[in-house]
């Protein structure tokens, strides 16, 4: 076959498929119903500037209308999408109007996932992935959906910088301070610490309209909820102390069933801990030290806290034997075991349980009336809601969750020299400072190292330095 009719196939075939507008479809199929197919084409052809339409393409269209009495509607080419457009339409509708309620003024990818879901199971539930469906619908597929709709995502950032080097000398006098008395086994070893909730999916991270102001909306009332976690290095979750705003009980989310390690309470100002709630949860404390006490009375407990100011009042703690280290300031990010991944734990399987909540109230009710429901203002249901998103966020929250979180803080391997199953954060801060004290070389492979093989004394890589020993190390025997 000539070389010139190879190249004019190979170009047919690769031609795209032409894609016609809906509204070019309606205006020739209409000409076509009434003045005949080849009428039609010749005066699109004829006062069109675009490219001209086949007489099998129209016919196509007029047989299409006259067998469904509606008009033909070009396919997309590529993947089906997951959503219709009219459930496309209702889901983003539902998603604005939840921003811009007064409970809600945020959307996450997982919130407008779980919209989705909830309308497609209250329309199609067969096509979803847990009733043998082919579709899941995961936070990845909502953000592609929302950047595809032109919104943008919004979020915190911490500006918490500090220097290794102050890092490290908080360290040696930290891990001193806890090892200068009688070491308590880890069930008796605590740590507390405080953390917000805002009700509703107000949350760091928002998707918004990439028109609007690019400002994380702030709500003008703030319905809300402190909590206390105390964990112990043993891996158990202790107690968690909710605290409303209110001036007495009448605030306490009103539940058929209390979790067994919420202990609700309540201050007149705000929902912040202060000195008094912290002086009760001091009690309940050591209610629960004493009860492990019943073998032993005279075992000794560690309670490690943060420098917050209402946590200065712990001569409580010194009078029943628990001995109280204070964590250095600026340096919780690393000692506080809290704040490795028990707080984050928390907080992201309560957001698992309001997306949950999110999807089952679209399935079963119309986008206005869910709505309606999710964005109701009444403060007894949402302090009921809210309990149960935390409930079922300590119940999800597994004890490697709470073990790696004292692990990352290295107090368990400075009080018993247990191995930990991740790298300390201490660790890392150590490897920076010697890489940063120790002068660096070019490897062979020219990778900058401070690496020095000990036979010839070039450096060298811990990738190459199997092969170093046998290649060019200029020491050989």
């Amino acid at each position: 076959m000539p070389v010139d009719v190879i190249k004019e196939v190979a170009a047919a075939c690769t031609k795209k498929r032409l894609q016609w507008e809906p509204d070019v479809i309606k205006t020739v199929t209409d000409d076509a119903r009434q003045f005949g197919v080849a009428a039609a084409v010749k005066r699109h052809n004829r006062t069109s500037n675009s490219t001209e339409i086949p007489y099998t393409t129209v016919d196509n269209w007029l047989k299409h209308y006259q067998q469904h009495g509606k008009y033909f509607i070009p396919k997309k080419r590529g993947r089906h999408a997951i959503l219709s457009c009219e459930e496309q339409s209702e889901v983003m509708d539902a998603a604005k109007k939840m921003r811009a309620a007064p409970v809600c003024k945020a959307i996450t990818a997982g919130t407008f996932a779980a919209i989705a879901r909830g309308v497609v199971a209250r329309t199609r539930p067969g096509v979803l992935e847990r009733n043998n469906g082919p579709f899941k619908m995961t936070c990845e597929w909502a953000k592609k959906i929302l950047k595809k709709e032109s919104w943008r995502p919004l979020g915190s950032t911490s500006d918490r910088v500090v220097p290794d080097s102050q890092i490290a000398d908080h360290a040696r006098l930290f891990f001193a301070d806890l090892t200068s008395s009688a070491i308590p086994p880890p069930e008796m070893v605590f740590n507390l610490d405080e953390f917000c909730c805002l009700l509703g999916p107000n949350r760091k991270w928002s998707w918004h309209p990439a028109s609007q102001r690019r400002t994380v909306p702030i709500r003008q009332t703030k319905e809300a909820f402190t909590s206390c976690v105390v964990s112990n290095a043993a891996g158990d979750l202790v107690m968690l102390q909710l605290i409303w705003e209110g001036h007495t009980s009448h605030v306490h989310a009103n539940v058929q069933q209390e979790h067994p390690l919420i202990v609700q309470d309540h201050q007149p100002r705000s929902h912040y801990q202060n000195a008094d709630t912290f002086a009760r949860l001091a009690e309940a404390i050591i209610r629960h030290i004493d009860l492990m006490r019943t073998e032993c009375p005279e075992m000794h407990a560690l309670l490690i806290v943060d420098a917050a100011p209402q946590h200065g009042a712990t001569k409580t703690f010194g009078e029943h034997n628990v001995r109280v280290v204070q964590i250095p300031k600026g340096q919780t990010h690393v000692f506080q075991p809290a704040d490795q991944f028990i707080i984050r734990g928390l907080k992201a399987k309560a957001s698992v349980a309001w997306d949950r909540f999110v999807e089952d109230t679209f399935a079963s009710n119309i986008s206005d009336v869910a709505i309606a429901d999710i964005n109701i203002q009444s403060k007894p249901i949402l302090r009921q809601r809210m309990y149960s998103f935390l409930a079922s966020a300590v119940d999800d929250l597994g004890q490697q969750c709470v073990l790696k979180s004292w692990e990352a803080t290295g107090i368990p391997r400075a009080l018993w020299g247990d191995s930990p199953s991740i790298q300390p954060m201490i660790d890392a801060v150590e490897a920076r400072l010697r890489d940063a004290d120790e002068p660096c070389g070019q490897c062979e492979c020219g990778t900058i190292t401070p690496r020095i093989c000990i036979r010839c004394e070039d450096y060298v890589c811990d990738c190459c330095y199997t092969d170093h020993k046998t290649a060019w190390c200029t020491d050989l025997p």
